[in-house]
Order: C-alpha cells, then sequence, then structure tokens
C-alpha cells in the first residue's frame, strides 16, 4: 500500500479508525483479522463508515441540512438508526412532537377522557425510533455517554472521550464493548469462549458472538410424538414431525392416513345420540367419551329474571311471569316498560327527550334512540392547523386532515408527502448511497445535502489492472476517482542496435481513466412513505461500479495497450565529412555530418585554406576511405581573393593573391605637415623609406608656423619647422608689449621676453595673457595730484545735490502739515466713533514724516562736517 500522508482526510481516518479498533484487534484469541469473519468484517466496515459519516466533509444534519463541524455539540440516536444530529435541532424537533401531542391529546380530554402520556412521544428523525418525554436531550454527551462536553482533540475522533465504550454489547452475552469511544453500533463481541452447539453434543471454542453454533450432526432430540429430530443440529424448538400414520377421528367415523405431528383428527360430524333425559339430543361435534347431561334440567327462571320454577321439565318453556321487565336498554338511561317476554328487548329507546345536537348548539325533543344533528358546520381548525372542519354538526373531535401537505421539504427537492399535520414536516425520507469507484466502500446522505457530498475514502485495491510492460512490478494501489497513477518505472527494452529504451518513463498506453468523482443528483421522488426512510441505491455495486466498468471497457478495446519504444537515443561518436571534430549523436541518426566548420584545406596559392562548409575530400588530412566516402567527395574552391599579405605601411597589396614578395607601396598620403596647418602629399614608400632629415623637408609646407607659445599670449612667426618653436627656446618672445602704471596715466613698450621677466619677479610666475593687467610702471607725484583734484570734484556734486533734495523734502513736510491739519479739523465735525480710528492713522503719517525729518538732518550734518575736515587738506595740498 503507498503510504498516505499524515494530513490529508484519509490518514485522519485511517488514524481514528486504527486508534478505535486497535483494542478490537487485540481480543482476538487466536489471532485471526477481522477480514476472516465476514460478520466482524461487516462489523469493522460499518465503524468506518460511521468514522467517515463524522467528518466535517460529509456529516450533514438531517434537519437543518447543514454541515456538522467536529466542535459542534451532537446527539446521537442510541437505540436505533445511530445517525448524528445537531443538539439544538434535536431539541427543537422533539419538543415540538412533544406539544403537538400534547395538543391531541388535551383534544381528547374534552370529551372527559384521560390524556394518555405514552402518546406524547417523540421519534427519531431518520429511523423513527420512540423515545419518553423525560429523554428530550438536554446536554452534550460522548458517543459512549460517559463525558459530558468532550473537548475537541485532534489526536481522537470528533465528540469521542478517548476511553474504552463500555456499553452492553446488543447480543445480551453481558459482556461490553472493547472498542475506544465510537459513533455507530457496537461490532459483534469478539471474545473467545466455551460454547456448546444448538444440539449440546459438542462443545469448542468461538467468539462469543457466534456462540450459537451448528455441529452439523443430527439432532436427535425426542418429539412430541415419540419420534427423534431427523434434522441437523438447529436452532430453537425441533420442527413437527413429519412421518405419517393411520389415525381415526375421536368419535370413529372416519379413518385418515396423516402426519405424525396431525393426530388429532375431528370430522365435522354432530355427536346426535340421545342424551340421559330421553328427551333431546347430544348437540356436540365429533367427541370421545360420554355426552353428559341434559342442560336443560334444573333450576330455571323466568325471562325477565325475576321469579324462579323447580319443577319444570327440560323439554317445557319457562313460562313468563306478567310483571314489567325492567331491563336496561341499549341507550343505559331507560328500562324496558313490556311485560315479562321471551327473546331480546327492542333495541331503539322510544322515550322522548330533550337532546342537545352533537355540537351542543341546538337542543330539541327526539325519540332516545335517534342521535340529533343540526345543519351547522364546524368552524374549528383541524390539527393541521392549516384547513377548517367544514363537518355538519361536530362533537368537536375533529377528524385529522386527509387533504396533502404539499409543503416544500428542507431538503428543497421534493415536496411533503403526509397527510396534512401541523408543525414541521418530517425530513425527507429519501437518502442517496454514495459510493467509491470500485463499489465496495460506501455511505448515505440525506435528500438535500448531495452538494456537501464527497467520496468515500476506500481502503480497497484499485481493481484496474497495469496494462504497460512492467504491469507485474508496479506497486498497487487503493480505489480512486479519475486516471491511475501512471508507471514511473524506466522502459530498458532492448533496441535493435543493442541499446537499451532510455525513456525516463514509461511509454505505453495507461488504462481507460475511471471518470472523475461528480455531485449525486437529487434522488427521484417516486413513491415513498413518510415514516421510513428510502435508501435510493445504484444496484450491483461490483457490476455497475465506475471502475469494473473501465475494467470491461479494457476488455472490450481491440486497441493493445503496448506502444513501440522511441527511437535510441544513445550518444555514438561519429566523425564529420572534413575530419574536424567528433559529436556524439543519437544512435537513431548517427550518419557522417557536416561540423558547418572551414574545410580548412590548403589552395592552390599557397597562401589560403578551403573556406566551403565541412565536405568531404578525396584526399589530404580528413580525408576518408570507402565507396560512399568517394560518392560524397567534393572539390575545394578555387583562390579568387585579392593579396591579403601585410605591409610594412599597413596598405593592402593591389595585386590578385600571389607567392611571391609584394611591390613597394605606389600609394600616395596625404599627410599634415609640422606645424598642422596644411596636408602635404607624399609617396607611402618614399615616406617609410626616408631619414629623419628627410622627413622634415617632405612633411614642410613653407608657411609660418603660426603656433601658439607657452607662456605669452602670442604666435611663433618662424616657417614650418620640426621640434620646439625658436621663440619658447632661451632667447624668448621678443614682440613688444605695452605697460601702465597702476592709475593707468603713465604707460611705456617693452618686449615679451622682459615682461615675463619683471612678472616672474613680482608673481613668482611668467605667464600671462590679453587679459591680464600688465601695471609694472609705478607711479609719479603728477598721478596723486590727479586723484586729489577728481575727489574734490565729486564732493562738491554731492553737497549740490544734497542741499536741492533737503529743499525739496521741507516743500513736502509743509505740504504733508497742511494736509494732516485739515484732515484733523474734518474728523472732528464726524461721530467720534470714527475719529478714533481716523487719529489713529494721521498720528502714524506723522510719525513717518518725523523719522523722514530726522534722516534728512543726519545726512546734512555729516555733508557739512565732512567739508569741514576737507578743506584744511585741500589748503595744505595748494600750498605745496
Amino acid at each position: 500500500m503507498p503510504a498516505i500522508a499524515p494530513g490529508s482526510e484519509d490518514g485522519i481516518l485511517n488514524t481514528y479508525a486504527e486508534g478505535i479498533l486497535g483494542k478490537y484487534t487485540a481480543e482476538f484469541a487466536d489471532g485471526s483479522s477481522a477480514e476472516d469473519d465476514r460478520e466482524l468484517a461487516d462489523a469493522l466496515q460499518r465503524v468506518r463508515e460511521q468514522l467517515h459519516s463524522t467528518q466535517s466533509s460529509a456529516a450533514v444534519c438531517l434537519i437543518c441540512l447543514e454541515t456538522m463541524h467536529s466542535d459542534d455539540a451532537v446527539w446521537h440516536c442510541s437505540r436505533g438508526c445511530c445517525c448524528v444530529l445537531h443538539l439544538l435541532c434535536i431539541q427543537a424537533w422533539s419538543r415540538q412532537q412533544v406539544v403537538a401531542a400534547a395538543y391531541s391529546a388535551s383534544q381528547e380530554s374534552a370529551r372527559e377522557e384521560s390524556i394518555d402520556k405514552a402518546q406524547a412521544s417523540w421519534v427519531c428523525p431518520k429511523c423513527r425510533t420512540a423515545y419518553q418525554p423525560s429523554e428530550v436531550p438536554s446536554e452534550y454527551r460522548c458517543f459512549c455517554g460517559k463525558q459530558k462536553d468532550p473537548p475537541l482533540d485532534p489526536w481522537l475522533a470528533p465528540h469521542t472521550c478517548g476511553d474504552i465504550c463500555g456499553r452492553e454489547l446488543a447480543s445480551g452475552c453481558g459482556h461490553t464493548c472493547v472498542l475506544l469511544c465510537h459513533p455507530g453500533p457496537c461490532p459483534p463481541c469478539p471474545r473467545q469462549i466455551v460454547s456448546p452447539c444448538h444440539c449440546e453434543k459438542v462443545s469448542k471454542p468461538v467468539r462469543c458472538s457466534q456462540a450459537n453454533f451448528s455441529c452439523g450432526k443430527l439432532c436427535g432430540k425426542r418429539l412430541a410424538c415419540g419420534h427423534r429430530c431427523p434434522h441437523k443440529c438447529h436452532p430453537g424448538t425441533c420442527p413437527e414431525c413429519m412421518l405419517t400414520a393411520t389415525v381415526n377421528c375421536h368419535c370413529g367415523a372416519e379413518t385418515q392416513t396423516l402426519l405424525c405431528s396431525q393426530r388429532d383428527l375431528r370430522c365435522d360430524r354432530v355427536c346426535g345420540k340421545v342424551l340421559a333425559c330421553g328427551r333431546h339430543k347430544c348437540e356436540k361435534v365429533c367427541h370421545d367419551g360420554s355426552c353428559g347431561g341434559c342442560p336443560m334440567e334444573g333450576l330455571r327462571l323466568c325471562p325477565c329474571g325475576k321469579v324462579e320454577y323447580s319443577d319444570l321439565a327440560c323439554d317445557e318453556e319457562s313460562p313468563v311471569c306478567g310483571a314489567t321487565c325492567d331491563k336496561l336498554l341499549p341507550c343505559g338511561r331507560h328500562r324496558c316498560a313490556e311485560r315479562c317476554h321471551h327473546g331480546t328487548c327492542t333495541v331503539h329507546c322510544r322515550a322522548m327527550v330533550d337532546k342537545a345536537c352533537v355540537c351542543g348548539k341546538t337542543h330539541k325533543i327526539v325519540p332516545c334512540h335517534e342521535t340529533l344533528r343540526c345543519e351547522k358546520k364546524c368552524s374549528n381548525i383541524k390539527a393541521c392547523g392549516r384547513h377548517h372542519c367544514r363537518r355538519r354538526c361536530c362533537d368537536g373531535d375533529c377528524p385529522p386532515c386527509d387533504l396533502p401537505c404539499g409543503r416544500r421539504l428542507r431538503c428543497g427537492n421534493h415536496k411533503c408527502p403526509a397527510p396534512c399535520h401541523s408543525g414541521p414536516c418530517l425530513p425527507c425520507p429519501l437518502r442517496s448511497a454514495m459510493a467509491c469507484a470500485c463499489g465496495k466502500t460506501r455511505y448515505t446522505l440525506p435528500c438535500g445535502s448531495e452538494a456537501k457530498a464527497v467520496p468515500p475514502q476506500c481502503r480497497e485495491l484499485c481493481p484496474i489492472p497495469g496494462t504497460c510492460r512492467h504491469a507485474d512490478a508496479r506497486p498497487t494501489h487503493r480505489c480512486h476517482w479519475g486516471a491511475c497513477p501512471p508507471c514511473s518505472q524506466f522502459c530498458g527494452t532492448p533496441h535493435p542496435c543493442g541499446h537499451a529504451c532510455a525513456s525516463p518513463s514509461c511509454h505505453d498506453r495507461p488504462p481507460p481513466a475511471i471518470p472523475a468523482f461528480a455531485q449525486p443528483l437529487p434522488p427521484a421522488s417516486a413513491t415513498f412513505t413518510a415514516t421510513k426512510p428510502v435508501q435510493h441505491d445504484s444496484g450491483d455495486a461490483d457490476s455497475l461500479s465506475p471502475a469494473y466498468q473501465a475494467v470491461e471497457a479494457m476488455k472490450e478495446s481491440q486497441e493493445g495497450f503496448l506502444t513501440e519504444c522511441p527511437p535510441c537515443q544513445a550518444p555514438v561518436p561519429t566523425a564529420c565529412l572534413g575530419g574536424h571534430t567528433n559529436r556524439p549523436l543519437p544512435c537513431c541518426t548517427a550518419a557522417p555530418f557536416s561540423c558547418g566548420a572551414a574545410c580548412g584545406q590548403p589552395l592552390t596559392c599557397g597562401n589560403h585554406t578551403c573556406s566551403k562548409a565541412c565536405h568531404a575530400v578525396s584526399s589530404g588530412p580528413g580525408s576518408q576511405q570507402g565507396s560512399d566516402a568517394d560518392a560524397l567527395a567534393e572539390a575545394c574552391e578555387q583562390c579568387t581573393r585579392a593579396c591579403q599579405r601585410e605591409r610594412s605601411c599597413g596598405h593592402a597589396c593591389p595585386l590578385p593573391c600571389h607567392p611571391d614578395p609584394c611591390l613597394p607601396c605606389q600609394l600616395e598620403l596625404q599627410q599634415a605637415c609640422h606645424c598642422g596647418r596644411s596636408l602635404v602629399p607624399v609617396i607611402c614608400h618614399q615616406l617609410q623609406e626616408a631619414s629623419e632629415a628627410d622627413k622634415g623637408e617632405l612633411l614642410c609646407c613653407g608657411k609660418p608656423c603660426h603656433k601658439a607659445l607657452p607662456k605669452c599670449p602670442h604666435v611663433c612667426q618662424a616657417t614650418c619647422h620640426q621640434g620646439p618653436c625658436p621663440a619658447a627656446s632661451a632667447e624668448g618672445c621678443q614682440e613688444e608689449v605695452t605697460v601702465r602704471c597702476s592709475c593707468r596715466r603713465r604707460k611705456a613698450k617693452m618686449s615679451c621676453h622682459q615682461v615675463q621677466h619683471k612678472l616672474r619677479a613680482i608673481a613668482s610666475s611668467e605667464a600671462y595673457t590679453d587679459a591680464t593687467p600688465l601695471r609694472l610702471l609705478s607711479c609719479d607725484q603728477g598721478c596723486k595730484s590727479a586723484k586729489i583734484s577728481k575727489q574734490e570734484a565729486e564732493l562738491s556734486e554731492r553737497a549740490e545735490s544734497s542741499e536741492t533734495s533737503a529743499a525739496a523734502h521741507a516743500e513736502q513736510r509743509e505740504s504733508s502739515s497742511a494736509s494732516a491739519a485739515r484732515a484733523i479739523a474734518e474728523t472732528q465735525k464726524g461721530p467720534r466713533r470714527r475719529n478714533r480710528a481716523e487719529r489713529a492713522a494721521l498720528q502714524e503719517e506723522q510719525d513717518l514724516l518725523d523719522q523722514q525729518q530726522a534722516r534728512r538732518k543726519r545726512w546734512t550734518c555729516m555733508f557739512l562736517l565732512r567739508k569741514v575736515m576737507v578743506a584744511p587738506r585741500h589748503s595744505g595740498i595748494t600750498a605745496a
């Protein structure tokens, strides 16, 4: 068997089953397994089915049709079908039935009849087993009933306590169940006892559940007729003796041949013998012994029973006494008014009485024997609570409603077929049997829960045989839906080439797949009763199950399941056509091939090789021998390339490919001259063969050099030359440069070389550019006098501008003061609330004007002070 994942539902179910059935298996004293005994095997299978029905994926409450989870409080029918239901559902169900039964009994009590409390019972929704009102479930207990509110334990089956069941077995042997707490009925007792057979001739050790066995010998017990029982050892009393005998009846009138057990023969003839009185005959039928005395002799009474007669003959009729009969009539209220008479009194009492009709709404004087019925129809609601009685003059005991209920059941698929009733309808009695693929494991589902159906976990082996070449060595697997697991074995079948098939898995056709599990359809609403559940099955499980249908389809199929092996893919080393390389090729396609590389055979030019793709050659290093190689041989190409020899100058040879040395390069080049301003045409081989002095003449363009000197902004004025420029040598640049003093009044001419010398003495750097200010001359006395005159002119301009601005500001201030005064005068005429805001604005404006005036005064004072300080200095310079 393949291993089962511990977390799968099948693994959990098997864990529960092994844990519960372990103690039961240990009780087998002879070491045999339960599968050896059909009765025990069936019992174990029922326990497994009950375990499966309690799983969350398959447990459905028959009342509410909801899934029962492992932690829900449940109740189980311990007397009958052992179905599991929600505790709240069964409580509501039972109480509704008890209330309905009590209401019906109270209706009967209106006729002064006692209430039969035994009728106020409730039944299991599935098996209709009756329970008393005191047995309405009130608490959640485990299946064995020992523990209240059993906690959910992942290592135990749901709703179990994990303890030994301990319930008394139904066989009445006195032993208790040895399973762990479990759902469903307890299996037969597995204990070993020494028990006699039915005829008590043989005693041997047997299981307690099979204590009553037959030894197979003749019974031999003495029968009532005296013969011995001719049957084999059997249970119960011996059957009647089947031997025949000639038997006379009791009166001796007839003789018949009857079975030994039927010796008491009585014929149908009346005796007819004259009794001892001599007046009457015996009226008994076929009897033995004396006929007895005459029954008409002795003390007798008159017909009404009031007068006794002791001297009457047996053939004389009792005379009437003449008194009133006064026997109680059948009405039970009046007595017979006729005189003493023979025969029965009148059946119909003719006394006139004031009677009420049956419903009690009308009164009338009628004969006592008549029943008064009015024409009023009963308006009471029947016990169903939905329809009116409508019976004429009803006594209040309305008959049960004879209309069909017709309400949609909880299953949603069918309507209630019972007569119209009160309270909720009984659950749909139809059930569907869910079977595994092979049909050997099954459970039932209530109608309406088809969407929650799951395939049962079957422990039987899959009946579909293997179809591949490894069928005998493949591991077995359990019953399943869908396709069988593919064969994972290595093929290994030898090919004609000698290699084994290298297919990583079996490539034969798989057997036909079993259809995938499909949710069942609701059971058909055929005729069924509302008191017993009806199970809809698919028939013979083994012959019609999907697995066996697949097996039959395999037998009827004309196609074979074995397929040819794929071409041999074993690597075989194979050389290419040109002999360049060896490659491992699949055996099925191994042949000389072109590797795609260049041929490489030397051409007639002696410089190049064949550039064709790899091909067979008739001679050479890669040539192959044989007729096939000669047929595939192909000539190499002719060399049509240009000369590709490398020359020292780097230019290609213009001649076709040749074996001799190449000619000198005659290519005319455009080379840059020494100064880089022009291009000079030069023959390539002359340039390559010229010395350094010759190269100076070849590359001279004859124009000025004009290269930028390194430390000054001037350019070289020499003719195009090699090497560094002459002006950059020790002599230096002789270009004239204008230099000035620091105030730029004096200027002079110097050579560039002298400027660089002075810059190096001043700034330690002799380099300069056109943007560099050359202030290399010193200022004299004239430069200083010009500077003082310029300062005096600037101070005079500033004083004049300050006086002009002060006058303008004074005029502006006077106009602003007048405007402010006018505004204050106008605001004094307005309301007081507005003056505050306006006065604040005017005050702010006045403060701003004051600040500006103060600022002007400070500038004026500073100007006058500076003028006073500069005047003495100016006068001193002038005097000097």
